[in-house]
Parts: C-alpha cells; sequence; structure tokens
C-alpha cells in the first residue's frame, strides 16, 4: 500500500480488504520495489511477527524480491492486517513518515 495520492484511506482500506479475498496463490506484482524497507517498517509494528522475521531473513542479500504472493502479504503486510479503518489510516501516516 503507498501513499495515497487520490482517494481516502477508507477507499484504500476497502480495496485491500476485497483483495484480501482472493486465493492466497495469487502473485503481486508491485510497481515499485519496496518490499525490504517495507519489511523494516512492518517490523515496528509487529516486531514479534514470526512470519515476518522468517520473510525478512530469506530476503537477505536477494536483490529482487518479487513477485510476492498474496499468502505472504496476509502474513506479512501492516496494512493488509489493519483490523480496521482507524488502525490503517494511523499505520498509513506513520509509513509516510518512516
Amino acid at each position: 500500500c503507498g501513499k495515497l495520492f487520490e482517494g481516502t484511506f477508507s477507499q484504500m482500506h476497502t480495496s485491500l480488504k476485497l483483495l484480501s479475498k482472493l486465493p492466497g496463490s495469487i502473485k503481486i506484482f508491485c510497481a515499485h520495489e519496496y518490499t525490504k524497507k517495507n519489511i523494516e517498517f512492518a517490523l515496528t509494528e509487529e516486531k514479534n511477527n514470526k512470519d515476518l522475521i522468517s520473510r525478512k531473513k530469506r530476503l537477505t542479500g536477494v536483490d529482487i524480491t518479487l513477485p510476492s504472493t498474496l499468502y505472504d502479504e496476509l502474513k506479512t503486510n501492516p496494512f493488509l492486517r489493519s483490523k480496521n479503518l482507524t488502525q490503517f489510516k494511523e499505520r498509513r501516516i506513520r509509513k509516510d513518515n518512516f
């Protein structure tokens, strides 16, 4: 989930919730390669997330981290893991300042 240049937090949150219902095997091809930086941020949100720690280790020394799968994103992406709109918005604002 990138910065919101258009639309609202609610629209982005709704879009991500819809995407999260797709099969976990769906491949995710992001427009930009920010996976490692996003993992660093995610660890500030969920420092005890074992899937996130494992993913960070797995990607150490790897230059190209894409594609990902929806399954991996659902376990490690703090925006997809947000429990509600308020948490999503707070996380997005913190990420903008990370």
